[in-house]
């Protein structure tokens, strides 16, 4: 969902690079749908998803994306480390 959500924000946002060339160089990341779905997966990883958006509308998605998977890596962690105390109480 993060995927698509970036993808249609940076193809139709007029401040993303994509379309607005005259403000950033050739070499910025241009946010197709493969490499979308690329930078939310890669977000999961401690190193992270590589160059972000330049419009406010996808750094604030993907923010809160970032904000979310550090909950979600947080409660699994905590589940986890629950789950194998009791099985060792017992």
């Amino acid at each position: 969902v993060a995927g698509v959500m970036l993808w249609l924000l940076d193809r139709y946002s007029p401040y993303s690079a994509q379309n607005n060339a005259d403000k950033y160089p050739e070499n910025c990341r241009k946010f197709t749908l493969k490499e979308s779905f690329w930078f939310a997966l890669t977000s999961f990883t401690p190193q992270g998803g590589g160059e972000a958006p330049k419009a406010l509308s996808g750094r604030t998605l993907v923010a809160a994306y970032w904000l979310f998977v550090v909950l979600m890596l947080a409660t699994f962690t905590a589940n986890l480390a629950a789950f194998l105390t009791v099985e060792r109480m017992q």
